[in-house]
């Protein structure tokens, strides 16, 4: 069975109603943005049960079989709604039509209501993890810097590698000649490599002084390299790509093909 993945945010949001509680909302989209669903939930009612009865329509109508969720707080009320729905929740920061869309509802929906508090305390942030060594399967591996033109992605990326993930190109407006950086890795055993690490929801590759760090999941980020060479290119390329960047499986530097290809954007999740 082959999985149907969506993007799932149930929060409270910068809106006061005429009683003065928070509007609780349910936000649902595919992960390219083309279907996308909102719906309040009364205040008085946000529990598993109501989140349950609101996802399932769309659970059967779109035969979706895993929701990625950011936000750590509403996990188990989302996992105790699935239950049932034989949906699969996966702790992710993978959620770039969800990002996008949230951050424009912002701007032309929820400002535009009465009761909008601009001013409203943000989501709480936690203290990121101390990046863990990398599993023993990716320990030792060769690695490098790499570029990619951006017009190239999008008209053959899809067609590159049999594992990986691209992004929703309508939210991502870049010139075909805008550079996209990215970190390539080497492997004799590339296939297996990038069937294992297709289940890691990978979310973006930071570097932070003389380090490389891969952030999967929700808050697990890991020590890629301790040395970085080359990493202020890749850094100014990033900035310039609107935070697009990829990681690569390839056998060798002279292999024809790839066997694992992921893009990512560095996002800011509220």
């Amino acid at each position: 069975m082959a999985r149907v993945i969506w993007e799932v945010d149930f929060y409270s949001r910068p809106v006061l109603d005429d009683q003065g509680k928070k509007l609780w909302e349910l936000l649902l989209c595919d992960p390219q943005g083309t279907e996308c669903f909102a719906q309040p939930c009364p205040p008085d009612q946000v529990n598993s049960q109501w989140l349950r009865s609101a996802l399932a329509p769309w659970v059967r109508d779109n035969a979706i079989t895993h929701l990625r969720s950011f936000r750590a707080p509403m996990l188990p009320m989302l996992t105790r709604a699935c239950e049932g729905l034989q949906v699969t929740v996966l702790p992710s920061r993978r959620v770039v039509a969800l990002a996008h869309w949230l951050n424009q509802r912002w701007r032309t929906v929820y400002s535009q209501m009465p009761g909008f508090q601009p001013l409203a305390a943000p989501p709480p942030v936690g203290v990121p993890m101390t990046p863990q060594p990398l599993p023993e399967a990716l320990r030792g591996q060769k690695w490098a810097w790499g570029n990619l033109l951006w017009g190239d992605i999008c008209q053959e990326g899809s067609e590159w590698a049999n594992f990986g993930e691209l992004l929703p190109w309508q939210y991502i407006s870049l010139p075909d000649n805008t550079v996209i950086p990215g970190l390539i890795i080497y492997s004799p055993r590339a296939q297996a490599l990038a069937a294992w690490m297709s289940g890691w929801e990978l979310a973006q590759v930071q570097v932070e002084g003389q380090r490389v760090i891969l952030e999967t999941g929700i808050e697990e980020r890991w020590l890629f390299a301790a040395q970085n060479f080359g990493a202020g290119d890749f850094q100014t390329a990033q900035t310039h790509a609107q935070g697009v960047h990829f990681l690569a499986i390839q056998t060798d530097p002279d292999a024809d093909t790839l066997a694992g290809f992921w893009l990512m954007q560095s996002l800011a999740l509220e």
